[in-house]
């Protein structure tokens, strides 16, 4: 998926393992991840590896003017009740205030419901990650609920909310959210 300034490209192991483990052991990444675990590269490597056999997740890189800053991702993908989960992290910290966070959700969403007809995309966002929770607002999410004392880190116990967002929902927000990014992304 490529488009003016902002594109998302399928994740290659051979490509990408290291960078994704770069950027998954940035302390402003790991942060919002849900395992607290440092990661170790062998088993991030298989992991990596085993991702295109996967049918239920799809993983891409996040590149602004062709240079990788992060990485999107649906997984969950369940063909029979047309619904799937969407994370995303934008690791380069200069990147994260462009609006390439929203491109690439943007596109994501496009690839979710457009290319894969899915019906339902959800999402979790840790509830103190105020700017992830408004940018999904912002496209229309509507929150499902509040996972009380989800996550455990160093500090304590995290609530997670979980949103969600409906194709009919995504036929209103995206041609919306398409002119206010069409700096970043392609629009025909």
């Amino acid at each position: 998926m490529t488009n003016a300034r902002v594109s998302l490209v399928r994740v290659e192991a051979d490509r990408h393992a290291h960078l994704l483990f770069q950027w998954r052991s940035q302390p402003d990444v790991a942060r919002f991840m849900y395992s607290r675990q440092p990661l170790v590269w062998e088993s991030h490597k298989r992991w990596v590896e085993s991702l295109p056999t996967k049918s239920t997740r799809i993983d891409f890189i996040v590149r602004l003017d062709n240079k990788p800053v992060g990485s999107v991702y649906l997984t969950g993908i369940d063909r029979e009740n047309e619904r799937c989960e969407f994370g995303m992290y934008i690791a380069d910290g200069g990147a994260r205030v462009q609006g390439v966070g929203a491109a690439a959700e943007y596109l994501v969403l496009q690839h979710a419901f457009e290319a894969l007809k899915l019906h339902k995309v959800s999402c979790e966002v840790f509830v103190g990650n105020a700017s992830p929770l408004a940018m999904h607002k912002r496209f229309g999410f509507k929150t499902e609920g509040v996972l009380r004392e989800h996550v455990k880190d160093d500090e304590g116990w995290i609530d997670v909310e979980r949103l969600s967002l409906l194709v009919e929902q995504w036929r209103d927000s995206g041609p919306k959210m398409a002119k206010l990014l069409q700096r970043l992304i392609k629009t025909d």
